[in-house]
């Protein structure tokens, strides 16, 4: 009910004026001098509304191309910036990862680095790592490094806390340490993966 008033709301005031316009011409309908010059703004009107409402209608879809257009160069470019980001971080974790594995009995002082992958998680701009399948790999090997930095916090915790002797001969520390060296072998292969997806989706930019 509430729906239909508001349509007769809207119809009222533009009924009235042709119900008004149709009184006054049937009041003149007799003076030819007024007949001319109403079929000649008759005329006038229908043309401009033949003419007029395409051509505004045409400049309309030109203008919502044109803004669409702007709007997906701009998502492109800064999905690319986003993705650069990730390779500069997954290139540097690549190199962390070699360099404890020609130490593998040395802790390093620096955890392997998440902090750029951090930031585009918590902004809002992991919608531009794509495609699934890159997210996907991505972020599963954030996990593993999350787990090699806390298993490198638990080492040095160890040894310099309560690290007992196994009957090997080992401490705590040690062993600790070789697991997470272990792991980290997987952790370099799925990184390189990550890389050769990101490259491939950056395509010529990412020499």
């Amino acid at each position: 009910m509430k729906h239909l008033l508001s349509s007769l709301r809207l119809w009222v005031v533009p009924l009235l004026l042709s119900a008004g316009g149709l009184l006054y011409s049937f009041y003149r309908r007799g003076e030819l001098t007024y007949w001319d010059g109403a079929v000649g703004n008759w005329i006038a009107t229908l043309l401009g509304i033949i003419v007029g409402v395409p051509v505004a209608l045409h400049l309309e879809r030109m203008r919502s191309r044109i803004s669409i257009t702007v709007a997906e160069k701009a998502t492109l470019a800064e999905r690319a910036v986003v993705m650069r980001i990730v390779l500069r971080e997954l290139r540097y974790i690549q190199s962390q990862i070699s360099q404890r594995s020609s130490a593998a009995d040395q802790l390093p002082l620096e955890p392997l680095k998440t902090s750029s992958w951090r930031a585009i998680t918590s902004n809002g701009s992991l919608k531009h790592v794509s495609p699934p399948a890159l997210l996907e790999v991505t972020a599963d090997l954030y996990r593993w490094v999350d787990i090699l930095n806390e298993n490198d916090v638990l080492v040095r915790r160890t040894a310099y806390g309560i690290n007992p002797q196994f009957p090997d001969g080992r401490f705590a520390a040690t062993v600790l340490l070789e697991q997470g060296r272990h792991a980290h072998m997987a952790v370099f292969n799925t990184v390189s993966a990550s890389i050769d997806m990101v490259r491939v989706e950056l395509g010529d930019q990412a020499a």
